[in-house]
C-alpha cells in the first residue's frame, strides 16, 4: 500500500505542500491550500489515533532491508568441550546468516537479528 504524499521537501529540508503552487504556499493564498492543509491535518489525526490505539508500527529498518541473524548451526554433547564454563560438555555452533528484513523480525532485532555483520558476530561472541 503506497500512501500519496501530501507535503515534500526542499533540497534544506524544509516542508512544504505538494498539492499547492510555489506561489500559493502562503496559507491566504487559495482555497487549494486550505484543502491540502485540512487533508494533512487529517491524515495527521488518522496518524495520532493509530499510535493511541497501539496499531502505528514504525519499523527501525526498511523491509528488504539486508539484515543478520545469529543462527544454531550445531548442537550436541562432547567430552572434549568440557571446560569450566561448560561443565556438562554440551555445546552449540553458530553463524552468521544474512536475510532480507522482514515483519517478523522486528521483535527480535537487537536479540539475534542485527543491522551489521559486525554486530551479530560481537553478539555470538557471547553465546554460550
Amino acid at each position: 500500500m503506497s500512501i500519496e504524499r501530501l507535503t515534500k521537501r526542499t533540497q534544506d529540508g524544509i516542508a512544504y505542500l505538494a498539492k499547492v503552487k510555489d506561489s500559493e504556499q502562503a496559507v491566504e493564498g487559495s482555497k487549494n491550500t486550505l484543502e491540502c492543509l485540512f487533508e494533512s491535518w487529517q491524515r495527521l489525526a488518522d496518524y495520532e489515533d493509530a499510535e493511541e490505539n497501539g496499531t502505528l508500527v514504525l519499523l527501525p529498518i526498511k523491509i528488504g532491508t539486508p539484515v543478520y541473524h545469529i543462527k544454531m548451526i550445531r548442537s550436541g554433547y562432547s567430552a572434549g568441550r568440557i571446560t569450566p564454563d561448560y561443565p556438562s560438555g554440551h555445546f552449540h555452533d553458530y553463524e552468521v546468516v544474512q536475510h532480507a528484513f522482514s515483519f517478523n523480525d522486528i521483535g527480535r532485532l537487537g536479540k539475534c537479528v542485527y543491522s551489521s555483520y559486525e554486530e551479530a558476530e560481537r553478539a555470538m561472541k557471547l553465546l554460550p
